[in-house]
């Protein structure tokens, strides 16, 4: 990995930025198959393009040109914003870990402004999660429009699609991304993380993760164990051979998946990750780390 890129991806990442890229979700592995965006080029103003809204631009708009983009996307340099979309498995988030230096092409960042997205066509329908594609200027380039998966136009004038560029709801996301039909991560793969907090039962703790699972409750109800009285370390060991059990992604691969376990992480930004100040231990289910130096340096602590 040259300097360069790997700086490049460290300072968009945030706390416990590694230099790696993640992904979180249920999507195939190891490929991810590109979106295809439908891009119209008109020579309508910005004014026609919000008038045709609700309408199929194929009847309401002047089309000089149309164009497909491919664009293969689901990375992120930002290991908490992954977690959002990785799979629910109990309320716990399994994310992968990519090495940026052996995926081939090679991933490059969104910029989260307008002026970024009407030099790359195509990427703006891409991170709007209902849109299919983009309707521009062809003597400009710029966007004008953007169209529904239904295939009509439902967003329109500059100021709209500034929002849609720039709200944190995408831009915390931290996409990296590719001009491909397809980006195959098999020879890229580190291993998978999941974060866990030692809190009340409530969304992603340890304890309420475990009691999921049969032959567990928090209370030991029956022949059950209890979870409570566990100590952390059996905790997480125990819930690394269910997460692990059922990680279609890392089954075997050979793959390690470590159990991180802090404090308590719900109040992590989006734009963040594992602040040591919050790490309590963690396992890939052979070995115990309790001082997070001590994990392997792609692990996002």
């Amino acid at each position: 990995m040259t300097d360069d890129f790997k700086d490049e991806i460290l300072s968009r990442a945030g706390i416990g930025g590694t230099g790696n890229l993640y992904r979180g979700g249920d999507e195939a592995y190891p490929t991810i198959e590109g979106d295809v965006i439908d891009v119209f080029y008109v020579s309508n103003t910005e004014e026609e393009v919000d008038d045709a809204r609700a309408t199929d631009p194929t009847d309401s708009l002047d089309i000089v040109r149309q164009e497909t983009e491919r664009i293969a996307g689901g990375l992120s340099s930002r290991f908490a914003g992954s977690m959002k979309f990785a799979t629910a498995l109990s309320e716990v988030t399994e994310v992968l870990v990519f090495d940026p230096d052996q995926i081939s092409p090679r991933p490059r960042p969104i910029e989260y402004t307008l002026e970024w997205m009407d030099e790359n066509p195509g990427l703006l329908a891409r991170i709007d999660t209902l849109s299919n594609g983009e309707i521009r200027s062809v003597d400009t380039g710029e966007l004008l429009g953007l169209t529904w998966e239904d295939g009509v136009v439902h967003k329109g004038k500059r100021v709209n699609l500034e929002h849609t560029a720039t709200t944190e709801t995408y831009s915390t996301e931290q996409e990296w991304f590719v001009n491909a039909p397809r980006l195959d991560l098999s020879s890229a793969l580190l291993g998978g993380v999941a974060a866990v907090h030692q809190q009340k039962a409530v969304g992603g703790s340890i304890q309420g993760a475990l009691a999921e699972f049969e032959g567990f409750s928090m209370g030991g109800f029956g022949r059950d164990t209890s979870v409570t009285g566990m100590s952390r370390e059996d905790q997480a060991t125990e819930l690394h051979s269910f997460i692990r059990a059922q990680s279609g992604a890392l089954l075997n691969t050979g793959k390690p998946l470590w159990i991180v376990v802090v404090d308590d992480d719900r109040s992590w930004p989006s734009n963040g990750g594992i602040d040591p100040t919050e790490f309590v231990l963690a396992t890939d289910g052979e070995q115990v780390v309790r001082e997070p130096g001590n994990l392997p340096g792609w692990v996002p602590v």
